[in-house]
């Protein structure tokens, strides 16, 4: 499953990890071009925290709105939440990313 906003991705794997990734975004005329800026390895959901996200962001901006990364996250939850979760691991790793979040 992926999760997106302006310039961030979120993969979701059935093993309960989650893979960062960051685009750098081009205005061209009529449209937007997405440009990678860094594709992060996979961790487990309960370290994929907004201190992880700004710590991956940072490398590739210096300035980078918070709001966007709240905004990934409340995403991530939402779409877990309507997901059907089979497996009892990855449903206990995904109520823990709530909790780190303080959702």
């Amino acid at each position: 499953m992926n999760v997106n906003t302006k310039s961030l991705e979120a993969v979701i794997y059935p093993n309960g990890n989650i893979k960062l990734i960051i685009y750098y975004n081009i205005q061209k005329s009529g449209w937007v071009k997405r440009e990678l800026r860094k594709s992060c390895f996979g961790i487990d959901s309960i370290d994929f925290t907004s201190e992880y996200i700004n710590k991956e962001v940072a490398e590739c901006y210096k300035r980078f709105p918070s709001e966007e990364i709240d905004e990934l996250l409340t995403k991530i939850r939402k779409s877990l939440r309507t997901s059907n979760l089979q497996d009892e691991d990855m449903y206990y790793n995904y109520r823990n990313l709530d909790y780190l979040n303080g959702k």
